[in-house]
């Protein structure tokens, strides 16, 4: 091979999927997956740094199935507290927002906030983990 055809040859590099991509693709309609690994900053709706790959792999998952229409739906922890439950649903559309953003049509997407009222273990929880699992946000599948 000369230089030049070397330089000319494509080299086909492809990412492979995330599991949470491969679990996604797999999912029917009215299945929910709660999507672990997105954190926010406690108390507010802003996600932290290392929740940037898990949202890039939604990201992924629904520019690879543009059949895919999901509802984002935020749960949070800790208190029954009526004023709170609105930070479920600014956590649910900071998603809905940065997917929007990203060029997924606003069509294919929904947002809902839970509060608390559907806690994995009851409230209050009886340790930091069973916080963190009922603080959550779930995607539940539309169409797929």
């Amino acid at each position: 091979q000369t230089k030049k055809e070397t330089y000319n040859k494509k080299t086909e590099v492809k990412k492979e999927s995330s599991q949470l991509q491969k679990t996604i693709s797999e999912l029917k309609e009215g299945q929910t997956l709660a999507i672990e690994g997105l954190s926010f900053i406690p108390g507010r709706h802003i996600l932290m740094k290392s929740s940037i790959p898990v949202l890039e792999d939604l990201l992924t998952s629904l520019k690879e199935n543009e059949e895919l229409r999901i509802e984002i739906q935020g749960h949070i922890c800790c208190q029954k507290v009526f004023d709170i439950n609105e930070l479920s649903v600014m956590r649910a559309r900071a998603i809905y927002n940065y997917l929007v953003s990203q060029k997924i049509n606003r069509k294919r997407l929904t947002y809902k906030g839970y509060g608390t009222s559907e806690p994995i273990h009851p409230i209050p929880e009886k340790s930091e983990e069973e916080q963190d699992e009922n603080r959550r946000v779930e995607i539940l599948i539309i169409e797929n």
